[in-house]
Order: C-alpha cells, then structure tokens, then sequence
C-alpha cells in the first residue's frame, strides 16, 4: 500500500513537470519550480508540485523504516515444547513481492532528495521562506533535516571565510588582469630589478594608486557578498523557528540543534569575525601597503561596515548607532581593530607634533617676553 501511494505520488510530481516541459518546448531539469511562467494557475501547480514531493518524502521515510526494522529484527528460530522447531524468521526484503520495489523505492527517494536541493538553493538564493519552508519540511519527513542544515550553514560560511581571505590576500591582488597589466606597463620601461621582484606582492610608488583602488574595489565586493549571506543565514533560521513538528510542537531549529552546536546566525557570526581578524593580523604583517592603507583610511573601513550593518539590520536584530551597538556589531568591529589602534595612535601623534610644533614656533604668543 506505501509502495502504491508513493507511485502515485511520483506520478503527480512527473505530471507537473511534463506540463512545464509542454509549454516550455523542453524537458524541465529537476527544480525548484515548474518553469511555466507567471500566473495564479502556475503558482497552484507548482505549489501542488511541492505537497506531492512532501507527502512522497514522508512515504520513503515510512518505506525505509520497515524495511530498517526489519533487517534489524534477529533473524533466529525458536523451538516448541516438543523439540521440534518453529518456523523461521523471514525478512521482508527476502519476499519478492517487496524486493521487487526497493529499486522503485530507492530511484524514488534520489529523486526526492535531488528535488529537495534544488528547492533548498532555489529557497535560500531567492530568499524565498514559503519555498524553504516546503525544503525544510521534505528534509524534515527523509529525516536528514540536521544533516541538511548542518551542510547549508557550512557552505554558507565557507563562501564568506573564502571571500575575506582573498580580500586581504596581496598575492592575489598582485594576481588581478588590471594590476598585471599596470605592472608589466611600468616595469617594461624599467631596467630596476628590484622593482621588478617586488611587484606582485607590494606596489611601488607608481602602482600604488591602482593597487589602492584594486583594494578597495574587492572591499566593497566583500561587503556585499557577506551582506548577502548573513541575510540567507538569518532567513534560514527564521524558518527553521517557525517550522514545528506537528507530532511533537518542536521546532525545526531544535530538531537541527541536535546536531548543531550553535544556532546558525551564532555560527555565522563567530566564523565572520574569526577569518576577519585572521586575514586582518596577517596581512598586515605580511603587507606594508595593506596596512598604510587601511590605517590611514580606517574611517572610510568603518563607514564600509556601517553599511554593512544598515544592510543586514531588517532582517536581524543587529544595530549600529552612535547610541547603541548590538554584540554581533561589537565583535565584527573588534576583528579589525587592528586598524583602529594604528589609526588612532597615529592621529594622536599628529595632533602632539601639530601642538608642539605650534609652541616652538610662537612661544611669545602664549607666554610673552
């Protein structure tokens, strides 16, 4: 009876998509939503699409159960009063009236799986919680939610840790096709060696307005793609909140929480400032240029992290005012402080030198003769 609702289910699935294939002139690859177009009746399909791959997700988990019990069960024979032995165990995958579906049953929950993905990253990049949520609870019903989480948030992290690590990466600045081309401008028509062993690391006085502008290009990128993904994460967890097991009332997030050590916006936030103040502390010990730069124009670093957080704070919590910041503001800021103790020292000797050499030059003005 399982194996016949799954086929039907399936059925329902491949009939949505062999509607999308006919108005498209082509066969859909498997996908979020069925790419027909806009319209109320092609909202109502494809939402018919993700109740079918719900409901088929929750006969598999059913299906994969028995058969798991099954094989689990001890497989002994026992004996009667007499002596004389009792029918033997048989497993339910030995029958062929079951075994003969498991390959239909296995196809079917790749299938499903591959279906749940690509709703997963289609809901996530899209920032589309009605199409997560139907993610979240297929991944809820093959009982792999913490596992799918749990390798979402990764990738997640690792797209922002990635990223800062090539922002403060000289040597792949060095590497970028406009700062090459500069390069090999100004060292063809210079014979200085050691000019030309230093280029692709640090800039020279002639590159170093390029290199400074390269610099900040790739800061601003950085800033935007981790804006983008701190909202992703905080989406994913909003859902995960609302989302509860109807047998038990329990939350998806506590379901995933199982297998997580920390909540995911707890795990972006600690990853962002660990791989900031990372690349930060190194690259300024591997980089003159990188911190000159950085120190002498710490306030256009910080108004680029206050745009960071005007970007992200309606969708979290997290504020930037001169009357409040929220922790995750206060240790994103304390990752690059680096820079801000080499601002502030150096602006404060400048102020000494500025107020001494005022003095020395008029000492009547002040205390006359």
């Amino acid at each position: 009876m399982l194996s016949r609702r799954l086929e039907a289910q399936m059925a329902l699935i491949n009939q949505q998509d062999a509607a999308a294939a006919t108005i498209n002139g082509s066969k859909p690859l498997p996908s979020a939503k069925s790419p027909i177009g806009p319209g109320e009746g092609d909202d109502d399909g494809n939402k018919q699409r993700e109740r079918a791959i719900i409901k088929a997700a929750l006969s598999i988990a059913e299906i994969v159960a028995l058969i798991d019990a099954d094989t689990q069960t001890p497989q002994t024979s026992t004996s009667d009063n007499d002596g004389h032995p009792d029918q033997a165990f048989i497993s339910l995958s030995s029958l062929s009236v079951i075994s003969d579906h498991l390959p239909i049953v296995q196809g079917a929950k790749d299938r499903i799986m591959n279906e749940m993905e690509a709703m997963m990253v289609t809901g996530i990049q899209e920032l589309d919680q009605s199409l997560l949520s139907s993610a979240l609870l297929t991944a809820h019903n093959l009982r792999v939610l913490p596992e799918v989480v749990q390798n979402l948030i990764n990738d997640l992290v690792e797209v922002v840790e990635v990223r800062i690590k090539t922002t403060f990466d000289m040597a792949a600045l060095g590497r970028d096709k406009s700062i090459q081309e500069i390069t090999s401008t100004t060292s063809s028509s210079s014979s200085n060696l050691l000019y030309k062993s230093r280029v692709r690391t640090e800039p020279t006085n002639l590159t170093a307005p390029q290199w400074t502008a390269a610099l900040w290009t790739k800061l601003e990128a950085m800033i935007t793609e981790i804006s983008g993904d701190c909202i992703k994460v905080y989406t994913l967890e909003k859902v995960l909140n609302l989302q509860k097991d109807t047998m038990n009332g329990r939350s998806f997030l506590d379901e995933a929480m199982t297998l997580l050590e920390n909540k995911p916006s707890s795990t972006f936030w600690a990853a962002l400032a660990r791989t900031l103040e990372r690349s930060c502390r190194d690259g300024s010990k591997t980089s003159a240029f990188l911190l000159q730069t950085l120190t002498s124009q710490y306030p256009r670093l910080l108004r680029l992290f206050q745009d960071f957080f005007s970007r992200i704070s309606v969708h979290t919590d997290t504020l930037y005012t001169q009357a409040y910041q929220s922790p995750e503001t206060v240790l994103t800021l304390r990752s690059v402080s680096i820079f801000e103790s080499a601002y502030l020292q150096r602006s404060t000797t400048r102020l000494n030198e500025l107020v001494s050499s005022s003095f020395a030059a008029s000492p009547t003005a002040y205390f006359g003769t």
